[in-house]
């Protein structure tokens, strides 16, 4: 006769996640809690680095996520001091001269598209792989400021306007929506960073990022390292 398996006794208590919730509303956990949000804060209104605020965004979305608090407020306050610091970033660089973006036609635009869906890479495959990868289409677009920020119907109408024909991978509204659920693809490419704590898992990350490299250098862009 088979003897029941029997779980091994624990003397620690394990709290479901009701209890987990419970446990940090006591006003004490939430007084420290609150502590360590308000320096992370602070932190963030002393630095003058966009990437150092971007963390502190990241700190605060995990912090919320652990310790079931609402941040949503603080996280909105850091987002918009990186959106300063990034555009005064830009401002600077402007008035001494050192932004000067290369003017692209729409004709070359269109033909380096053709070009990037036939590029292959050291293994013979293709770098512009799936209908996600328009993504890194539309992100050098917007900072060649060929399109604006979130237009993606636009952009879906204007390729069709420069590029009547057919592509190898279709291009649908829908893909390029999927760049809003992304910390990183939402930023300027020279602003984006691979994050372990992000919503962006390394291998697509990668995949997108060689995208938008080949395009860029297919455009004559100075190319930028992943």
């Amino acid at each position: 006769m088979k003897e029941e398996e029997q779980k091994p006794k624990s003397n620690h208590w394990a709290p479901d996640d009701e209890g987990a919730k419970n446990f940090v509303n006591q006003p004490g956990y939430q007084k420290g809690a609150i502590g360590m949000v308000n320096l992370i804060v602070d932190v963030m209104n002393d630095t003058h680095e966009y990437k150092e605020a971007i963390f502190c965004k990241h700190l605060l979305m995990e912090f919320s996520r652990k310790h079931h608090l609402d941040l949503e407020e603080q996280i909105e306050r850091v987002e918009a001091h990186a959106q300063d610091i990034d555009e005064f970033g830009k401002y600077m660089k402007a008035k001494n001269g050192e932004l000067n973006p290369k003017r692209i036609s729409e004709q070359e635009f269109a033909y380096a598209i053709d070009q990037l869906m036939e590029s292959v890479d050291e293994s013979g495959k293709y770098i512009f792989k799936i209908q996600r990868h328009w993504i890194a289409v539309f992100r050098v677009a917007v900072d060649l400021h060929l399109i604006g920020e979130n237009d993606y119907k636009g952009f879906c109408n204007w390729i069709d306007t420069i590029h009547p024909g057919a592509f190898r991978v279709k291009l649908t509204q829908g893909d390029l929506k999927q760049i809003s659920n992304s910390d990183c693809y939402m930023k300027p490419f020279d602003k984006w960073g691979y994050a372990p704590m992000g919503n962006v898992k390394k291998e697509p990350y990668v995949a997108m990022t060689h995208v938008v490299v080949c395009f860029r250098n297919l455009l004559g862009i100075d190319e930028k390292i992943a």
